[in-house]
């Protein structure tokens, strides 16, 4: 199916993890919901009303084998989301946002700025200023020019401007790091596009999955109620390289489908998990899910749920002067989206792009809801039947 690039199917865990698929059939099924009706007195003729309420569903056959090499290296990555606060991200509230004169002033007055540390572990620290020129990334002073006072008024800085300043600082002066200015993957509003900095660890393995880094550090006092951070996704994701047989590819994602739940951001301005989940979904159901103040079943934080699934396929409509190229379903959901935004013509990115909640070309949203695993006795290779389900929000 992706030949020409050798590209496999990959289920998508929330951590960034990718658990790759041989499969030997797929298949798509859409129904649409309707239901035609008989009118009586009209000779048969039937009606019905199309409300575009769909469900689909992906059934992925295939088999597990031995592996033959070292494979599964992974590097782990990071998210800094600039169009909302932590607090606007843990409510749902995308109007709390981050970049706002009020709040760019006060960042100003306390300092600090985002902090970040590497595998061999150097920390590397960008801090803010403001002075006379262009807002972004300021390389004569290795610092993120967040106010123009060159201008009256002063001009501060938008929010894509503050996230490629901060790609740019990682790009430029951290080792080992590489960053590239994404669209926000939990804001899906204009304003979450080109908002957020993707921060990805050179090297692969999971000595890169830093819980405490990236960090917006502000020192604390008497704005600190006033103070908006933004959303930050730490390390995760970093796999080291190993050899498996077909049973131990079962066993994981036997286990994985029998107890995984999705994962909890902790709120970064000294909020505890608890106080967080209380929050969201009130403190009735918080309750129920601690015990003396420890979150039950807090090892969910490996972020091992799978929410989303990347099928290469071959595509002659982007390939230009060459045979095929490979492309990733997508599922062309939401408001006002026109023919390119839901067909091949509008498919851009290569089949190996990561995989972004934020943006349907980089895959399909959703989760695993059943899977069949068999083996027959003298075999070296065990069989599955994977039924997956997109679905665009999930808790």
């Amino acid at each position: 199916m992706a030949a020409a690039n050798g590209t496999p199917i990959r289920l998508v865990q929330e951590n960034g993890g990718l658990i790759e698929l041989d499969a030997t059939s797929i298949t798509f099924t859409v129904d649409r919901g309707m239901s035609p009706h008989s009118l009586p007195a009209f000779g048969g003729r039937r009606f019905s009303i199309d409300l575009n309420k769909n469900k689909s569903l992906i059934v992925v056959e295939g088999v597990f084998a031995d592996d033959k090499q070292l494979s599964g290296g992974a590097a782990a990555s990071a998210i800094m989301d600039f169009s909302v606060s932590q607090t606007g991200a843990t409510t749902g509230d995308f109007d709390d946002a981050f970049v706002t004169s009020a709040n760019i002033s006060n960042l100003l007055i306390v300092g600090d700025g985002i902090v970040v540390k590497n595998l061999a572990g150097d920390t590397f620290t960008l801090g803010l200023e403001q002075s006379s020129g262009t807002p972004g990334y300021n390389t004569s002073t290795d610092k993120l020019r967040v106010k123009n006072t060159g201008v009256s008024p002063n001009v501060v800085i938008t929010t894509t401007q503050f996230a490629q300043g901060v790609a740019d600082w990682v790009n430029t002066d951290v080792t080992d790091m590489t960053a590239t200015v994404v669209n926000s993957t939990i804001n899906q509003n204009d304003s979450g596009k080109n908002a957020a900095v993707r921060i990805t660890q050179d090297s692969t393995g999971s000595s890169g999955n830093r819980s405490a880094y990236p960090v917006f550090e502000a020192t604390t006092g008497i704005l600190n109620a006033k103070l908006r951070l933004p959303h930050i996704q730490t390390f995760t994701g970093g796999v080291d390289t190993s050899a498996k047989s077909a049973g131990d590819k079962v066993m994981d994602l036997y286990g994985i489908m029998n107890n995984s739940t999705r994962a909890f951001r902790q709120n970064v301005v000294n909020q505890s998990i608890g106080e967080t989940i209380a929050n969201t979904i009130g403190g009735s159901v918080a309750a129920l899910l601690t015990l003396g103040g420890t979150l039950v079943g807090q090892a969910f934080a490996d972020g091992d749920y799978i929410i989303g699934i990347q099928i290469p396929y071959n595509s002659k409509v982007q390939a230009g002067g060459q045979t095929y190229v490979a492309r990733n379903f997508f599922m062309p959901t939401g408001l006002k989206k026109n023919i390119k935004d839901k067909s091949s013509e509008g498919n851009t990115l290569p089949a190996s792009t990561t995989f972004d909640a934020g943006d349907n070309f980089t895959g399909i949203q959703g989760t695993v809801t059943k899977m069949d695993i068999f083996y027959d006795a003298g075999e070296s290779v065990y069989g599955f039947r994977m039924d997956f389900m997109p679905i665009d929000a999930m808790v």
